[in-house]
C-alpha cells in the first residue's frame, strides 16, 4: 500500500486509493513511475504496482474507452504516437497528497517528436516537456486520419532555441484538425510555440504564457487554410530581442473568422500582431513597450511604468 495522505475533508486515505479516485472520467487507470516502476513486474493498476514506461501503459489502453495514464514524477525519454481515441495522459505532480515534483518528458532521440496525436479526444496535461533539435514537442497530425477534440493544458514546453516547435497542427482537406483546446501552458524558446500548418479550425487558444527568443512566433499560421474560425484570447507573450517579427501571425487565409481579444504582448516588436483583413475581430489587445507605437491598429499601447 502507498503512504497515507489527507484528502480534502481531512480523512487520511491511502495514495493508491486516492489516485484511483481522481481520474473520474476514465474507464481504466494505469500508473507509470519511471524511477520505481517495472514493465515486467507491475500491472499499472496502482502506484505501488506502477509500470516503468509510458509505452507499456499505452499498450494496455483501449481506444474509445476513456482510459487514463497517470505519470508519477521522474524523467521519461520516450517517443509516443497516440492513435487511440478518448485517452488521457496526465501528470501526478503538485497538490494535496501529491509528491510535489515534476514529470519531465523528452523524446527518445534527437530528431523525434515527443508525442504525435492521430486520434480524437486526447488529453495531455501537467507535464514538463523538452524538445530536442528541430522537433515538435506535440504534433497533431490530421493528414491521414481525423484528429478532433484534443485538449492540451497546464504543460511547460521548452523547445530548441533555434529550431524547435511546441505544438504543431497539420491537417488536409479530407481530415482536418478541429476543436482543439490549448490552454494554461507555458512555452519557452523555439521558432514557433503553436504552428498551425494547414486545415486547423475551431480552435481555442487561451491563458497561455509564452517566452520568446529572437525570430520566434507565439502563433504562426502563414500557410493557406489554417487555424480558421478560432479564438485567441487572454494569452501573455513576452518577447526577447525580437524587433521585427510579429508574435501572432495570421495571414494567407481565403476566409478567416478569428477572435483575437485581450492578449498581452510585451516588447514584441513593431508589428506584434499581423493578420489578414478577413479576421472577424481583433480588439483590446495590449502592448507594453515603445516598439508597439508603430502598430495602433490591433494594439492598445501601454507605456512603460503605466
Amino acid at each position: 500500500m502507498g503512504r497515507a495522505a489527507t484528502f480534502r475533508a481531512g480523512v487520511p486515505i491511502d495514495t493508491d486509493t486516492l489516485y484511483k479516485i481522481v481520474p473520474k472520467v476514465g474507464n481504466k487507470v494505469y500508473h507509470v513511475y519511471g524511477d520505481q516502476g517495472s514493465d515486467t513486474l507491475g500491472n499499472g493498476e496502482s502506484r505501488s504496482g506502477a509500470l516503468k514506461t509510458i509505452a507499456a501503459a499505452y499498450a494496455l489502453c483501449v481506444s474509445g474507452q476513456n482510459d487514463t495514464i497517470i505519470l508519477w514524477p521522474g524523467t521519461y525519454a520516450e517517443t509516443i504516437t497516440i492513435a487511440k481515441s478518448n485517452l488521457h495522459i496526465v501528470a501526478c505532480t503538485y497538490g494535496p497528497g501529491r509528491p510535489n515534483a515534476a514529470v519531465k518528458w523528452t523524446s527518445a532521440a534527437a530528431g523525434d517528436d515527443v508525442i504525435t496525436i492521430t486520434a480524437n479526444d486526447v488529453e495531455i496535461a501537467g507535464i514538463t516537456f523538452t524538445g530536442l533539435d528541430s522537433t515538435d514537442i506535440i504534433a497533431m497530425d490530421g493528414a491521414a486520419v481525423a484528429c478532433a477534440g484534443v485538449h492540451i493544458h497546464d504543460n511547460k514546453m521548452t523547445s530548441s532555441l533555434t529550431a524547435g516547435i511546441g505544438i504543431a497542427i497539420t491537417g488536409d482537406s479530407s481530415y482536418k484538425v478541429s476543436n482543439t483546446v490549448i490552454e494554461g501552458n507555458i512555452f519557452v524558446g523555439g521558432t514557433a510555440h503553436i504552428d498551425a500548418d494547414a486545415y486547423a479550425e475551431y480552435s481555442l487558444i487561451q491563458h497561455n504564457t509564452a517566452f520568446c527568443a529572437d525570430a520566434d512566433y507565439f502563433i504562426d499560421h502563414a500557410n493557406v487554410t489554417s487555424l480558421l474560425y478560432s479564438f485567441i484570447i487572454w494569452n501573455t507573450v513576452c518577447a526577447q530581442d525580437n524587433a521585427n517579427e510579429p508574435q501572432i501571425l495570421l495571414v494567407n487565409d481565403a476566409v478567416l473568422a478569428h477572435l483575437i481579444v485581450e492578449n498581452t504582448l510585451l516588447d514584441a516588436g513593431t508589428e506584434p500582431i499581423t493578420r489578414d483583413v478577413n479576421d472577424a475581430a481583433c480588439t483590446r489587445n495590449y502592448g507594453l513597450g515603445a516598439a508597439h507605437a508603430a502598430d495602433t491598429t490591433y494594439i492598445i499601447l501601454v507605456a512603460s511604468g503605466a
